[in-house]
């Protein structure tokens, strides 16, 4: 049988394989061991750490709509010191890279979560979650200024020195332009895209359904659209880019390496099927032997762009 290489390079960052599990759908990656080996995936990226504790939204936080998911959780998590407490010898465990997301109010937060992090943590990097709003700006999402997203990459790769990939916010037409602030500030990679703006209307009590009105739309519905701010993305940088948005099978992760991708992160798919990104990684793996491919260099940004003639 032939021997199928599906190692990859992230900038310097050495992954066994091209499948990672986006944030806020895989935990830390302990809740998905009875499941199978965490360890043979590429990598983790685990739920988003802030400075402080946070409660999160009001619920209901999540609710299903046709073909996604709308969640707004609100970042609930423990705070940077109970996270790295309760999640450090697992983490350390593990025999596959770990990228721990990231968010803060101020650019301030993001450094210090990051410091925090490399002080007190044996892990490959951060994902900056820019998504969220910046307090010193009115509450403008960070995502949708390229000069604040410039800065936070900056100063966190300046103060730390970790390994950083920058989640870029769907929630800008400047998605391009924040891509290349973030690569001109040092970010070793991006990954795109996150949730879409989004709200599910109940009529017979007439709310919505999301407690916060609105949410993040996920799921197979947004990857047309992911897929199409992917593409924009990887036209404007150098530097490695990771697909995010409406995987569930190995055919669309294989979408996304054909324009380009170096990895992919599996997100709502893990929580409706505990075995998504394990499947994904086989299925991968079953593509090339069915086409006779070591490796996937010859389907990496071979999208075939040329018009056919016709109108």
């Amino acid at each position: 049988m032939m021997d199928i290489d599906l190692t990859c390079d992230l900038n310097g960052l050495k992954l066994k394989n091209p499948v990672f599990t986006a944030s806020g759908t895989y935990g830390v990656g302990e809740e998905f061991k009875d499941f199978y080996d965490v360890n043979l995936l590429g990598g983790i990226v685990t739920k988003t750490v802030t400075l402080e504790k946070r409660e999160g939204n009001l619920p209901p936080r999540i609710c299903e709509t046709r073909g996604g998911i709308i969640n707004s959780i609100g970042l609930q998590n423990p705070g940077v010191e109970a996270f790295v407490k309760e999640n450090k010898e697992w983490l350390e465990s593990l025999k596959t890279a770990v990228i721990v997301s990231v968010s803060g109010r101020t650019v301030d937060d993001y450094v210090r979560v990051c410091a925090r992090l490399k002080e007190r943590l044996r892990f490959g990097g951060v994902e900056l979650n820019v998504s969220c709003p910046n307090e010193r700006k009115g509450g403008v999402s960070f995502g949708q200024d390229p000069d604040a997203v410039e800065e936070i990459v900056a100063r966190v790769k300046k103060e730390t020195h970790l390994f950083v990939i920058t989640k870029l916010s769907p929630w800008t037409h400047l998605v391009r332009d924040v891509a290349c602030a973030a690569e001109a500030a040092g970010s070793n990679a991006l990954s795109a895209t996150n949730t879409i703006p989004a709200i599910a209307v109940d009529l017979k009590t007439r709310k919505s359904r999301i407690g916060n009105v609105t949410g993040g739309l996920s799921g197979p519905a947004i990857k047309p659209v992911s897929q199409k701010i992917f593409y924009d993305i990887i036209k404007a940088v150098e530097i490695p880019v990771i697909g995010v948005g409406g995987i569930e099978t190995p055919e669309d992760a294989l979408e996304y390496i054909l324009l380009g991708a170096t990895a992919v992160e599996v997100g709502s798919a893990n929580m409706y099927n505990p075995m998504a990104a394990r499947d994904i990684l086989q299925g991968i793996r079953r593509y090339l032997l069915s086409n006779s491919m070591q490796d996937l260099s010859l389907l990496r940004g071979c999208l075939d762009e040329k018009r056919d003639g016709s109108e």
